[in-house]
C-alpha cells in the first residue's frame, strides 16, 4: 500500500491532511504493547490496518487493506469529514 496506493495524486493528496503514526505489532521493541493497544482501540490486530481518529483517540473511521487508490482516498475523505464533524460537535 505504501509504495503503490499512498503515492497516487488522489491519496497523496489525502494524506497530507492527517499526521501519520506508524504502530508496529510484529516486530521491534514495543510490538507487544502496540498490539495490546491496537487490540483496545479497534478490537483487532490484523495488518496493515488504517485507522483515523481524534486528537483525544476517538476512532471516527478504519480499514484494512485496500489496493484500489480511489476507494482508499474515499476513506480518507471521509474520516476527514467525520472527524471534522466530531470535533465541531463537541464544542
Amino acid at each position: 500500500m505504501e509504495s503503490r496506493v499512498f503515492p497516487t495524486p488522489e491519496v497523496k493528496t489525502a494524506l497530507e491532511q492527517f499526521v501519520r503514526v506508524r504502530l508496529y505489532v510484529d516486530g521491534g521493541a514495543n510490538a507487544e504493547a502496540n498490539a495490546t493497544y491496537q487490540e483496545k482501540l479497534v478490537g483487532g490486530n490484523v495488518q496493515p490496518w488504517y485507522v483515523i481518529m481524534t486528537p483525544d483517540e476517538k476512532v471516527v473511521a478504519e480499514i484494512g487493506y485496500q489496493p484500489d487508490a480511489k476507494q482508499f482516498a474515499e476513506f480518507l475523505e471521509k474520516g476527514l469529514k467525520d472527524g471534522a464533524e466530531k470535533k465541531s460537535a463537541q464544542k
